[in-house]
């Protein structure tokens, strides 16, 4: 354990994250009245309407977060709000619906939490990332992808009307998206999308070039199916195994940096998730003592 903890503080010295000491002080919003909200918008696509890309649990992925979330609602938030779209469902246009509609009702106090797991790919002739909703392949990208700079310009807007907002990305070239923003090869720059939004947590799955795993001995207890590496990794976390200071709060800085080590565990160094904080760290589940 002793080992493990070391790794995480490395981890989190350089993901930026500042947490020098366990997290000891009670959020200002203790009281029901003053909690937060938080809306969930999960995003999972396996199955698309060209079947030489489906992938086995992406779907998986998105519902078992939305799942996880409303289970760990009490303690920290007062309310969580979700929608999840998979498959069928994850359209480009549904995607940017539900962004607006379900994300856009959130009050400024509240937290917002996008997941989204799939293929992204980078557009051979323009060099633009798209994220690929269940009627998309490369033949027609361009109409029916959904570019990620539609999808910044989204968390941007959302970003300046609520505290803070928590972007989960597992999608197989997840690190490309710095490829198409920046031209870099790896996570460790997001571009615009850091600089002009504000609260802004982003958790990615890998770095540039890397792909995202997933497998069915991505188990959890009780589960018939698998996950991807990383998402399992985040669910592990979230069920209490990334509260390495075995106090009452999870933060967004303990999962990031569990995650940051599972993942090239079990993955046997293929994959290395990439993580940035803009602001402090942020409690995220309140556990029974």
């Amino acid at each position: 354990m002793d080992s493990e903890n070391n790794s995480t503080k490395k981890i989190l010295k350089i993901s930026g994250i500042t947490k020098k000491k366990p997290y000891r002080e009670k959020p200002q919003y203790d009281s029901a009245s003053s909690r937060p909200s938080l809306w969930v918008l999960t995003i999972g696509v396996s199955k698309y309407s060209n079947p030489n890309l489906n992938l086995k649990y992406a779907d998986h992925d998105a519902l078992s977060m939305e799942k996880i979330f409303k289970k760990l609602r009490k303690g920290i938030f007062s309310e969580v709000f979700t929608r999840t779209l998979v498959n069928e469902q994850a359209t480009r246009g549904n995607i940017l619906q539900a962004m607006s509609t379900h994300l856009g009702k959130a009050a400024p106090q509240d937290v917002v939490l996008i997941f989204v797991a799939g293929h992204g790919i980078k557009h051979t002739q323009t060099g633009s990332y798209y994220f690929l909703p269940h009627n998309a392949d490369s033949r027609n990208l361009l109409f029916e992808g959904l570019k990620w700079s539609d999808f910044e310009e989204a968390i941007k807007i959302i970003s300046k009307n609520v505290s803070k907002v928590i972007l989960i990305l597992d999608t197989c070239h997840s690190g490309a998206i710095n490829i198409a923003m920046r031209g870099v090869r790896s996570g460790e720059d997001l571009g615009a999308l850091m600089k002009e939004a504000t609260g802004l947590y982003v958790l990615s799955a890998s770095k540039g070039g890397e792909p995202s795993v997933e497998g069915n001995r991505f188990r959890l207890p009780g589960e018939n199916k698998g996950h991807g590496a990383f998402t399992y990794s985040i669910l592990k976390g979230l069920s209490g195994e990334a509260n390495y200071d075995k106090n009452s709060y999870l933060t967004i800085g303990e999962l990031f940096s569990f995650v940051s080590v599972q993942v090239p565990r079990i993955t046997r160094g293929q994959q290395h998730p990439y993580s940035k904080i803009d602001g402090t760290d942020l409690p995220i589940v309140k556990f029974k003592k």
